[in-house]
């Protein structure tokens, strides 16, 4: 058993530990688990960044072909715009290189697993962030980020950003912590005879 919670950390860190206990239960399935995250705007730590002729602009849906040139996701960008959400490109030499999503309250439903993230009226909640493999590790999801916020603060009033990070993606959170990101929950979603559950395991910070 200890040999088993050895190598299921080896390979997914604490998220690989959790949902092999839980799934020892007759008729449990751990389905995820994940930390939430959240950035208060004034905590953000801003960096100069080198990446040259780099702008982020706020796309509107007649610029979902510059979205689909970075990813080919028509269908779900469209759905996106349907919705309200707030897409972003970075463009660089005026190619696009990498988008993310914003969405104001009250709910996101998490596409994947189809369980809800609440956002309170201060926040926007920050998602699917991608950039092509040649501009990673450039400063452009930062750039992203820094240019994103400024316009969720002034252009819609908020103050925070939360986020979700499934607990073996380790590189994320490192990322996201260097930006300023501060970890404020545990949560795992479960699957019991099919009827699914969301629960929060841990809190790490206060209000």
């Amino acid at each position: 058993m200890l040999g088993r919670i050895r190598e299921k950390y080896r390979e997914n860190g604490i998220q690989g530990i959790v949902l092999a206990l839980i799934s020892r239960f007759p008729g449990v399935r751990a389905v995820c688990a994940y930390y939430v995250y959240r950035l208060p705007f004034d905590q953000l730590v801003r960096k100069q960044l080198s990446v040259g002729n780099l702008k982020v602009v706020l796309v509107k849906s007649d610029s979902i072909g510059d979205l689909i040139r970075v990813q080919d996701k028509p269908d779900i960008f469209g759905e996106r715009f349907q919705m309200g959400h707030y897409g972003f490109v970075a463009y660089v030499n005026n190619d696009p290189v990498a988008y993310l999503w914003g969405q104001e309250g009250p709910v996101h439903v998490e596409r994947r697993f189809g369980f809800e993230v609440p956002i309170k009226d201060n926040q926007v909640f920050y998602y699917d962030s991608y950039t092509i493999p040649e501009w990673r590790k450039s400063g452009v999801g930062r750039a992203l980020i820094q240019e994103s916020i400024d316009f969720f603060k002034n252009g819609l009033g908020k103050s925070e950003l939360i986020a979700i990070i499934e607990t073996g993606n380790l590189v994320s959170q490192k990322t996201y912590e260097r930006m300023g990101f501060v970890r404020e929950a545990m949560h795992i979603h479960l699957d019991i005879i099919g009827k699914k559950i969301n629960k929060q395991l841990a809190r790490m910070v206060t209000q």
